[in-house]
């Protein structure tokens, strides 16, 4: 995934307290829309390489494809959640 540097952020890194850095996706890619969602925009710190997503900046994909992979998600949560009350 490509993404481009939008500048500092006024944020700290809650880990190593160092700068941290707007960035963006290039491109919105297929793979992206794929997605259930995906984030306009996130928090990056070039020091440990931590990312912080913030969820105002989620963006939900309502087409067919995020829909079923979703769908698959859920039902797999709902399996694993099964499994471990036996």
């Amino acid at each position: 995934m490509k993404s481009i540097t939008l500048g500092e952020s006024e944020n700290r890194c809650r880990h190593c307290r160092g700068k941290l850095f707007w960035k963006a996706h290039a491109e919105i890619t297929k793979k992206e829309l794929a997605r259930p969602y995906y984030f306009s925009k996130w928090e990056y710190c070039p020091g440990c390489k931590a990312v912080w997503h913030h969820d105002e900046l989620k963006v939900v994909n309502r087409n067919a494809a995020a829909r079923r992979l979703q769908e698959r998600q859920e039902y797999g949560e709902q399996l694993s959640f099964l499994r471990d009350i036996r």
